[in-house]
């Protein structure tokens, strides 16, 4: 099966024209290790993290995978830094983010040198990141 140029959009027919450089990768492993994530974990434990975006807001949803079968539950984890690549997540101007987590008030929290720190992840929490206006 062959496409035609013309169903294809302008800037993909100018990328095949080769007038836009493209970073090409021999395997999927090296494009991964040259990649950085909009949303780095800093801590011990295990957290899966979700960013989402719209047009000048993210939510960046926190999960902690450190089940203790013991307790049924997850230990929880103290001051877990995120690495926030701003721009990326679409909030280059963002100054303080708001921590929302089960049964417990929203909590403003300061980005300091593009990170935040959650003082304690349960299950989850949620970070919401807005630009400043």
């Amino acid at each position: 099966m062959a496409i035609d140029p013309q169903d294809l959009s302008e800037p993909d027919r100018k990328v095949l024209a080769g007038e836009i450089k493209v970073q090409r990768y021999p395997a999927i492993k090296q494009a991964i290790a040259d990649s950085a994530p909009a949303v780095q974990v800093k801590t011990t434990g295990a957290v899966r993290v979700l960013p989402r975006v719209k047009a000048g807001a993210a939510v960046i949803h926190l999960l902690n995978w450190g089940y203790d079968a013991g307790a049924d539950g997850v230990r929880p984890l103290k001051n877990v830094a995120l690495r926030l690549d701003l721009a990326a997540l679409g909030v280059a101007k963002a100054t303080e983010a708001v921590l929302f987590s089960p049964a417990a008030q929203p909590v403003k929290l300061p980005i300091v040198d593009g990170s935040v720190t959650v003082p304690e992840l349960g299950l989850w929490n949620i970070v919401e990141i807005r630009e400043a206006r």
